[in-house]
């Protein structure tokens, strides 16, 4: 259910069926940048239970590919808000 549900909300968005399709099969089928592949899998990390073992070398990482500190924040609170409704949807059923 969950996966439909964000596939809707993704073509409502305006994202193709061809990028609604590589983004279901996962990061490193996603057409875009190596760098932005790897910001995908910065924010997977960030949004797990275990996140706070992240290390000051994770941050570091990214932002030699370019990001800068203000970019990552916002994409770590954009991760963040979609977990918030994620909860929020799952308890309350709302995808239903």
């Amino acid at each position: 259910m969950c996966i439909d549900v964000h596939k809707n909300i993704a073509k409502m968005l305006g994202m193709s069926e061809e990028q609604v399709k590589e983004a279901v099969e996962g990061v490193d089928s996603i057409n875009c940048s190596d760098a932005e592949k790897e910001l995908l899998k910065f924010c997977i990390r960030a949004s797990r239970k275990d996140n706070y073992k992240m290390q000051e070398r994770d941050i570091e990482n990214i932002k030699a590919l370019g990001y800068s500190d203000t970019q990552l924040i916002e994409a770590v609170a954009i991760t963040g808000y979609f977990n918030y409704i994620n909860t929020l949807s799952n308890v309350f059923g709302l995808g239903k």
